[in-house]
């Protein structure tokens, strides 16, 4: 599993599913976060595609799901597409694979 302590509730080696989940929702949570700068966005992301098969394989998975879809679909709508790769929300656009 991939480490980034800046992300709120990670918890590097955690087997359990259910708190597996809960850290990844969290991740998802901060990408829909206006609030969050883009470098930690950046960092969620990518948390979330290094661990998307634990993600899709968690018995937690349709509960992810019902909490993400909406939240992916909010920055994807709100969010301006730059189409310049260097620049941190577009990489965030591009990670998107949910």
């Amino acid at each position: 599993m991939a480490t980034s302590s800046a992300l709120p509730g990670h918890t590097a080696g955690t087997s359990d599913p259910l708190s597996q989940i809960k850290m990844y929702k969290q991740c998802v949570s901060v990408l829909a976060d206006p609030a969050s700068k883009e470098e930690l966005k950046v960092k969620a992301a990518m948390e979330l595609t290094d661990n998307y098969e634990t993600i899709i394989t968690s018995p937690h998975y349709q509960s992810f799901l019902d909490h993400s879809i909406k939240l992916f679909l909010k920055v994807l709508q709100e969010g301006i597409p730059l189409f310049v790769s260097e620049y941190n929300m577009q990489q965030v656009r591009r990670l998107y694979k949910f």
